[in-house]
C-alpha cells in the first residue's frame, strides 16, 4: 500500500467509523464532495492532496492531524526511510512535536 492509498482508506474508515457519507463530510469540512471523491478514487486526480485539505478533513472529523497520520499505514511506512536505531516512543515523540507544530501553524 503507496501512501495515496493509506490517506485514501484512512479517510474511508473515519467516514464509516463516524457513519458520514462523503457529501455529509464534505458539507462539516468546506472540502467539495468532488475533491475528496478524487482523493478516495484509486484513478482519482488528486494523486498528492495538499495538508490544507488533509486539516479541513481533520477539522470536519474534530480530530487533530497527529490523530489523522497516527495510524499503522501510515507511520510504518515512513519509517522504512528513516533511521532504525530509534525507537518507537522517540518517533512517537517526534511526530507528535512536528504535527503539534503543524497545527499551530495552520491556526495562524
Amino acid at each position: 500500500m503507496n501512501t495515496r492509498e493509506a490517506v485514501a482508506l484512512r479517510i474511508l474508515n473515519l467516514c464509516e467509523e463516524r457513519k458520514l457519507s462523503i457529501n455529509a463530510l464534505a458539507n462539516i469540512s468546506a472540502v467539495p464532495p468532488s475533491t475528496i471523491k478524487n482523493i478516495i478514487n484509486p484513478n482519482g486526480n488528486s494523486k498528492n492532496p495538499g495538508v490544507v485539505t488533509i486539516k479541513k478533513l481533520c477539522d470536519g472529523f474534530e480530530i487533530t492531524l497527529y490523530e489523522f497520520f497516527d495510524t499503522r499505514d501510515l507511520t510504518v511506512r515512513n519509517r522504512k526511510y528513516t533511521d532504525n536505531k530509534k525507537s518507537l516512543s522517540e518517533y512517537k515523540n517526534s511526530d507528535k512535536l512536528f504535527f503539534e507544530r503543524m497545527e499551530v501553524k495552520i491556526q495562524l
